[in-house]
């Protein structure tokens, strides 16, 4: 049984959305963002995160960023969403399924070093069948 959670913005011409699931059978909270990245629509994510992870005692988390669209970030950005990652999600296993572009997939591995260094567990992934098997063992 899936618990979904849709949120879709529109600013101006661009459309921002992500996707928030609770999949009871694996006690896993996934995130699935997509279209343009936007700053704003990462941290009403982690808001919800936390509370359905909370709401169902998961501390599972798997993170979709394969279908995102990377055009505001830069290293300081990532940096702060790192950091801010390992407070709000500070007792959740993460598994971040990496984008398919290089510079991108750098951008969430530093990210991923960040909340690593700050104490997360969590580990990147090219494979969804990979990130779900490391979060549930």
């Amino acid at each position: 049984m899936f618990v979904y959670v849709i949120l879709i913005l529109i600013v101006g011409e661009e459309q921002v959305s992500y996707t928030i699931t609770y999949e009871k059978n694996f006690n896993v909270v996934a995130l699935k963002m997509f279209g343009v990245d936007k700053k704003e629509d990462h941290y009403s994510a982690l808001d919800e995160i936390f509370e359905l992870s909370n709401n169902h005692s998961c501390n599972k988390l798997l993170v979709d960023l394969r279908n995102l669209d990377w055009k505001t970030r830069n290293a300081f950005r990532c940096f702060k969403f790192g950091e801010f990652v390992s407070q709000k999600l500070k007792n959740i296993k993460i598994a971040h399924l990496l984008p398919p572009d290089a510079s991108n997939r750098k951008d969430v591995s530093f990210i991923s070093a960040v909340e690593n260094n700050r104490g997360v567990t969590c580990q990147d992934f090219d494979n969804f069948n990979e990130a779900l098997n490391w979060l549930t063992k």
